[in-house]
């Protein structure tokens, strides 16, 4: 790695395919991965990322659908050589990164509907014992937001936000996430779920990227893969990001959750 190589590439929404990324990434060559969800891992993440330079660190958070089949959340959370930041701030190459992974539902905590259901894993425990699943919550809610960890961010310092759900300034975002973003006293705030490319600034003057399908971007939020059309072919990487700064909180149209 040399001073023009970048700090971060965050991917998001894999869906399986790994090999654009893991060339990409080992192209680039940046201190560290940042994965931000929805991976879908048919083989353990440690078997998938075989192929990538042995020196790059590994990072990353949950997405919803990483919770649709019991492999899939078993492949993710046993690896050994990527570590999980959800509900964390990490020091990479002097940039400290936050990461958020998951979705509101709400069943456990929407923040438009309210106060938080089960603010806490304990109390969906105490009140809602688990039924379909052998580990100690409902399957479904290991990739749900809870309160619990959204609070722990709260009174910590990050650079960089890295979110699985998407802030406010997009049409299908949550208000929460920008006062998060903001309490961190984050500049940027990387974030996926909705496949779409775009970058904005929030209200609170964070830079927002959003990543597409298979996407891989740097710390600045300049494309290194301009990720996969649904037919799994790539993106021209010259295709523009949408700016949506002069959009407020209307943001593109969600596809692909």
């Amino acid at each position: 790695m040399n001073n023009d190589n970048p700090v971060l590439a965050i991917a998001s929404d894999l869906h399986g395919h790994f090999d654009h990324m893991i060339r990409t990434v080992n192209e680039a060559h940046p201190k560290a991965l940042v994965l931000a969800g929805d991976l879908d891992l048919e083989q353990p993440l440690d078997t998938v990322l075989g192929p990538l330079n042995s020196d790059i660190e590994v990072f990353y958070i949950h997405g919803n659908h990483d919770t649709d089949r019991i492999h899939w959340w078993e492949n993710l959370v046993s690896s050994r050589r990527a570590q999980s930041i959800h509900g964390k701030v990490v020091d990479i190459g002097g940039i400290r990164v936050a990461g958020l992974g998951g979705v509101f539902r709400q069943e456990i905590w929407h923040p438009d509907a309210g106060n938080p259901r089960y603010p806490t894993r304990e109390s969906y425990r105490q009140r809602r014992p688990p039924k379909d699943w052998d580990l100690p919550l409902k399957r479904k809610h290991h990739s749900s937001i809870w309160w619990e960890d959204y609070e722990r961010l709260f009174d910590q310092h990050a650079d960089v936000l890295v979110t699985h759900e998407a802030p406010a300034v997009h049409r299908h975002g949550v208000q929460a996430l920008d006062d998060l973003a903001e309490a961190l006293e984050a500049r940027w705030h990387f974030h996926g779920h909705h496949h779409e490319a775009y970058r904005a600034k929030s209200r609170n003057g964070v830079t927002v990227v959003g990543i597409a399908q298979a996407g891989v971007v740097d710390q600045h939020g300049r494309p290194l893969f301009g990720g996969l059309k649904r037919d799994g072919t790539p993106w021209s990487l010259g295709r523009p990001a949408r700016n949506l700064s002069s959009r407020g909180r209307r943001g593109p149209q969600a596809r692909g959750k």
